[in-house]
């Protein structure tokens, strides 16, 4: 099969603010959202081996800021050389790599990134302190693993209210959204006296939210000690550790026990008081020293 990627069919001619380029010239205007992948139903539709039917989102998070997330592509999403681990703001002349092709993101109102302003690529952690940390994955299906339950037409305006519900539900209880996954996000809550408390009520609330949006999405709660950097404490930068790894770990392991709430074990033996678990079996994952036991809640 040829890797030879041919330009979207249907280039605009644009006065917009913001706009998509492509080395031919085509170019593709941004609004509240533009969804980037192989389907003819994307609003960028790429014709690429290598690029996912719901491949890429760029949405508007606030007045005049444009945010771009992966939507769980199988080969990634590259910014600037560096592949998105999570959402994150781009700037005029920044260039967007799905599969073999190539996009400019052009916004000259809005000033291009700053030399000093780091991407995913670069980060690096500074001031790391070990912290006992309550952690929340939030992570949505796309409309392919949803089964025809969302269109993908739907996707920007769902997730878009899917990731405000969830912050200001979040925010309410105490808690932190830390940063934008490519399908999601992590929060997190520093363990002081009650915050199981308010960490359960946000759990109930999130629960909640399940059942009055069709955007399916899974919740893994874990507890453990944490590495916080201090701009993280800001809600920005980066939350690391083994616990942080076995939290997304324990993502696929919802996947695996085919239930949209899960909770470790960590989690129930502190919460048990506040947020009814049920268990759901025993089992062993790549990084856990023994088997543990895992909750539904």
């Amino acid at each position: 099969m040829s890797n030879e990627t041919k330009e979207p069919s249907t280039p605009q001619t644009t006065t917009a603010t913001a706009w998509l380029e492509l080395p031919g010239g085509a170019k593709f205007s941004v609004q509240s959202a533009c969804s980037i992948g192989r389907s003819s139903s994307n609003q960028v539709a790429l014709k690429d081996e290598k690029i996912s039917r719901c491949h890429a989102l760029i949405n508007a998070r606030m007045e005049n800021e444009y945010w771009l997330s992966d939507l769980g592509s199988s080969n990634g999403t590259y910014l600037n050389g560096g592949r998105l681990a999570q959402a994150v703001r781009i700037y005029d002349q920044d260039q967007i790599r799905i599969g073999h092709q190539i996009l400019i993101f052009r916004q000259p109102t809005a000033g291009m990134r700053e030399r000093t302003e780091p991407t995913m690529a670069t980060m690096t952690l500074c001031d790391n302190k070990a912290t006992p940390c309550w952690l929340l994955l939030g992570v949505f299906e796309s409309p392919s693993q949803a089964g025809g339950s969302v269109t993908l037409a739907d996707m920007p305006r769902l997730t878009e209210q899917w990731y405000d519900n969830s912050k200001a539900i979040i925010e309410e209880h105490g808690g932190i959204l830390n940063k934008y996954l490519g399908n999601g996000y992590m929060a997190y809550w520093t363990d002081r006296d009650h915050t199981a408390r308010s960490v359960a009520a946000a759990a109930r609330r999130l629960k909640e939210l399940q059942g009055q949006t069709p955007l399916r999405f899974r919740l893994v709660l874990h507890y453990g000690r944490v590495s916080i950097n201090e701009s993280a404490r800001l809600g920005e930068g980066t939350l690391s550790g083994a616990e942080v790894s076995l939290a997304f770990r324990l993502e696929k392991l919802a996947v695996i026990f085919k239930v949209t709430c899960l909770a470790s074990d960590s989690v129930q033996s502190r919460l048990k008081e506040f947020l009814p678990l049920d268990e759901l079996g025993r089992t062993t994952a790549h990084g856990f020293d023994h088997d543990r036991l895992f909750y539904r809640f």
